[in-house]
């Protein structure tokens, strides 16, 4: 199959969205290649604003097809999604020279760390991502402890929501499409991490990475 004139590998079991510009569309992709039927097309490449999915890399063609629409993405976001065996140094330090926002959970804060040789903790390795990479903002998150979010100047703590938690899939994915889609919009940042929690216990509320649901819900 081909993505906006570019050949990419395609797999159909595992979905993430992908945030775009606020007045964008909504699409998805698949963490190991893209989405048929559902991806924007070379006009709409401006807008993208998550391009860099550590498991998009496992395949040379999609590694390929990235490295390209890097050159013209609008914010290049980097979700690690370390998952063995594809969790690999070269490739997931290789993600970092191109990111602008990094978010890593707490496993990956101790890969991270241990690769670029810090503390593995989420101030040290923050430390360490600006002073070799220049990457300004970044997100941890945490679990049943929330998260926390380094952008712009600011440092914000967010608690997680208790759930009944049913399926966890796309409840990170998810929890990312709508902080970075909010911080685009122009929403404070501490009013995106609320948003943006609010999502994910409602996504690890549910069986399943997409179930139905009205965004607007969660703006409110």
């Amino acid at each position: 199959m081909r993505f906006a004139g570019f050949p990419v590998h395609e797999q159909r079991h595992r979905h993430a969205p992908v945030a775009l510009a606020r007045n964008a569309p909504v699409r998805t992709v698949l963490d190991h290649g893209f989405q048929p039927g559902t991806a924007p097309g070379r006009e709409e490449l401006g807008a993208i604003h998550r391009g860099i999915g550590g498991l998009a890399q496992r395949s040379a063609t999609s590694a390929a097809a990235l490295r390209t629409l890097l050159g013209i993405a609008g914010w290049r976001v980097f979700d690690a999604n370390l998952r063995a065996p594809h969790d690999g140094r070269e490739a997931a330090l290789a993600g970092l020279e191109h990111a602008e926002f990094v978010k890593l959970n707490l496993h990956e804060v101790h890969a991270f760390a241990g690769w670029l040789g810090t503390a593995p903790t989420p101030a040290a390795l923050r430390g360490a991502l600006l002073a070799d990479f220049g990457i300004r903002s970044l997100c941890i998150t945490e679990g049943e402890r929330g998260a926390r979010l380094w952008h712009e100047g600011v440092v914000l703590e967010q608690p997680a929501l208790p759930c009944e938690v049913a399926d966890t899939i796309g409840a990170g994915d998810s929890f990312l499409a709508m902080l970075v889609t909010e911080l685009l919009g122009g929403s404070d940042p501490a009013a995106a991490m609320r948003r943006a929690t609010r999502l994910a216990s409602f996504v690890a509320s549910r069986t399943g990475a997409l179930p139905d649901y009205d965004a607007a819900r969660f703006r409110a």
